[in-house]
């Protein structure tokens, strides 16, 4: 059983009161949190998209690199068969080196859960 004497809606109120300040410290460290998650977010996308363009500059040079040996052994060694692919067939596409960066921070961005 309830009263409805002031003692009990003074602890009431203060109960509601303490409540309330709880609630605006979490939603303050949230927000804080939320801030630290996006600023590490788009520091990673930066740094994906840096090192994702020196990993296909390299793939690029190891490419180049395989080219120029098999263009060596071919004329050097007539028994060697050329088995090269025709480059006028397209077997798909593959994505920009910043597209991952992309990816990554629509994959890491946090979703809002309270409201």
């Amino acid at each position: 059983m309830t009263c409805d004497c002031d003692c009990h809606k003074q602890d009431s109120i203060s109960k509601l009161k303490r409540c309330k300040e709880r609630n605006k410290t979490k939603e303050k460290k949230i927000k804080e949190l939320e801030k630290k998650v996006l600023t590490l977010t788009l520091i990673c996308a930066i740094i994906g998209t840096i090192v994702g363009k020196e990993v296909v500059e390299e793939v690029v040079d190891w490419y180049n690199t395989f080219d120029k040996v098999k263009s060596t052994l071919t004329t050097s060694s007539p028994r060697i068969v050329d088995y090269t692919i025709d480059r006028s067939v397209v077997y798909g596409s593959s994505p920009e080196p910043g597209t991952l960066a992309i990816v990554g921070l629509i994959a890491l961005t946090p979703t809002r859960r309270r409201r």
